[in-house]
């Protein structure tokens, strides 16, 4: 390498460092400005939700409730994409 291509070899790595600190100090001035326009939140105590299972009656209860459910038309399989009655006889 030539003494001028070595100048402007290093003088490139210069620049990119200059730039990355650059990029790193604008980063950390966002997240300070962050902080002082709107300061974290208190976090207050965990709830804890482990003893409720979502079913009111219990999971006993609630199994086979909608075996006598009439279903509405809207969710029952149209005519023309029933599968066809078994004709083997």
């Amino acid at each position: 390498m030539t003494r001028v291509h070595r100048h402007a070899a290093q003088r490139s790595v210069g620049r990119q460092m200059m730039w990355l600190g650059l990029a790193i100090g604008a980063a950390f001035l966002g997240v300070k400005a962050r902080e002082v326009i709107a300061p974290p939140k208190p976090k207050g105590p965990w709830r804890d939700y482990s003893d409720r299972s979502g079913l009111p009656l219990g999971i006993e209860a609630s199994r086979g409730i909608a075996r006598d459910a009439a279903l509405p038309a809207d969710m029952l399989t149209p005519e023309p994409l029933r599968p066809l009655a078994n004709t083997v006889g």
